[in-house]
């Protein structure tokens, strides 16, 4: 990654190679592959919301396997596809494939997980099963 200098400002080459390799929008690009995630827990469940703009509910697949439920997008690259009103010559629009997944604890009730996309947010509750409360009671000595 190159920066940016004023030309009577002389960059010291090994200032240049350390802020190279420690650059953080490098960092950024590889995180940016994958979307944010906020996980809320809540009493009754735990909530995971993924923010993913510009897809469409049917662009997901979300899986469960053993104790680890999988988030992912496959898209195809249509940049060069015509468009009704003409080719397109620039394509800024970016969707990306991921895949994310997240480990459930034994808490959670796999049969009860719902998952809704909505202005760009998918939003997955994940219900923790119900307290099974064993009810008091004295055992009296004889």
């Amino acid at each position: 990654m190159r920066h940016i200098a004023n030309r009577n400002h002389r960059i010291n080459p090994f200032s240049q190679i350390v802020n190279e390799l420690f650059d953080t929008t490098v960092n950024h690009r590889a995180a940016s592959q994958v979307p944010a995630t906020n996980i809320i827990e809540q009493d009754d469940k735990y909530r995971i919301e993924m923010v993913a703009p510009g897809m469409a509910k049917e662009d997901f697949d979300i899986k469960i396997e053993k104790d680890q439920l999988t988030v992912s997008v496959t898209i195809e690259d249509k940049a060069s596809e015509d468009k009704e009103d003409g080719k397109i010559i620039r394509s800024e629009f970016s969707k990306q494939s991921f895949s994310r997944s997240f480990h459930l604890s034994d808490e959670i009730d796999t049969d009860s997980i719902q998952a809704k996309y909505d202005l760009g947010i998918l939003h997955i509750d994940l219900h923790k099963k119900a307290e099974v409360v064993l009810p008091t009671k004295k055992i009296e000595i004889i």
